[in-house]
């Protein structure tokens, strides 16, 4: 690589980004967890198929609750700190003594996540008391996954992700296009030439 494309590449560098969506009806969850258990409760009686009424009925009522759930799921866009603002935040918020969870991940969580995570929330854009307003109706798994997504975008090494059933879904399709027998152009009194069909090539470009 020479000078010039790593000076082109930095000049489109943008700090690492994530999404996390969360789903603003917990009762819906609920219900969609307990007929999943009853499900797979069923799956464990001796039957030849899940085909019955009464399977058909928990899966039409679990589909409905996943089209609910989807509508009221909203997705948090979250993007790093700078580098000098982030170690900052990490040096204002000391572990409270005698705090174990404090102590291993060094640093006050209560107090650090509360002054970062507006930092880094790009999407939706939320005033102070609408972004308040939401984290308090969250569930603590929901919270974490928040404060996961934060620490990993700000604190761990960012790598190109990697997708298998991508990768398996885009190979099959080279496959397919390379078995294609190649078509004869017809032409009326002449000679019939063979034409190729170009084959265009998708690529996933990663966000910085």
């Amino acid at each position: 690589m020479d000078i010039e494309e790593v000076r082109q590449r930095m000049r489109q560098a943008q700090r690492a980004e994530t999404s996390v969506p969360i789903c603003l009806r917990g009762d819906l969850v609920a219900e969609w967890e307990d007929l999943n258990r009853q499900l797979q409760e069923r799956q464990k009686q001796p039957r030849d198929s899940l085909d019955d009424d009464g399977g058909m009925h928990l899966a039409e009522r679990m589909q409905a609750l996943s089209d609910e759930m989807r509508d009221a799921t909203v997705t948090l866009r979250f993007r790093a700190m700078p580098r000098r603002d982030w170690f900052a935040k990490l040096a204002k918020h000391p572990p409270r003594d005698g705090n174990q969870f404090d102590k291993a991940l060094g640093l006050n969580q209560d107090a650090f996540f509360e002054d970062v995570i507006p930092r880094c929330l790009v999407e939706p854009e939320l005033d102070a008391a609408e972004l308040a307003e939401l984290l308090d109706v969250l569930s603590g798994a929901q919270y974490q996954a928040i404060t996961n997504a934060v620490w990993g975008i700000n604190g761990s090494e960012v790598s190109v992700p990697f997708s298998p059933i991508a990768s398996r879904m885009t190979a099959s399709s080279d496959a397919t296009s390379r078995q294609q027998p190649e078509q004869a152009s017809p032409s009326a009194g002449g000679t019939g030439g063979n034409r190729k069909k170009s084959r265009s090539t998708s690529t996933t470009k990663k966000a910085g």
